[in-house]
């Protein structure tokens, strides 16, 4: 009778808290890792691609997209700092009319796709920085970027 007893409890189903992965990822296809020339009007556009499982694409999925709320960042059309889209038939989703703050330095923004199965987030490094005085030679523009004043990126 305990054999019997032992053997249904280990055959029950076991309620587990562990909760499932989200199908959904979040691929980055334009905007990241961009250095923004925080003294120039520059106005940049992201775009990102909802994958479900095994590829097919996240179809009119809304995705935020949401840059810090201080310190270097930005922000979108109409001074906004948070702008929520749909992804197209073939997962896309973009943001356009981003600006670069006046504030120097490294930054993240959040991208988050919300479906029933929960939030997926994501983040597109970003870096503002001034346009120094120095001359860049054959490296342009690239050569005569400094983020906070000091930081020479790339030569000088």
């Amino acid at each position: 009778m305990r054999a019997v007893a032992v053997l249904l409890i280990l055959c029950a189903p076991v309620a587990s808290s562990i909760e499932k992965p989200n199908p959904l990822k979040i691929l980055l296809v334009v905007g990241q890792g961009a250095i923004n020339v925080v003294n120039k009007p520059t106005e940049r556009h992201f775009t990102i691609r909802v994958e479900e499982k095994y590829g097919a694409p996240g179809k009119h999925i809304p995705v935020t997209f949401t840059l810090p709320s201080s310190g270097p960042g930005g922000y979108f059309q109409k001074r906004k700092r948070s702008v929520t889209v749909h992804t197209d038939e073939n997962g896309y989703a973009m943001v356009q009319g981003y600006r670069p703050n006046r504030v120097c330095g490294p930054y993240r923004i959040e991208v988050t796709a919300r479906t029933l199965h929960g939030p997926v987030t994501a983040w597109i490094p970003q870096t503002n920085a001034k346009e120094s005085s120095k001359r860049g030679g054959v490296f342009g523009l690239w050569g005569r970027l400094a983020t906070c004043g000091r930081l020479v990126i790339g030569p000088a």
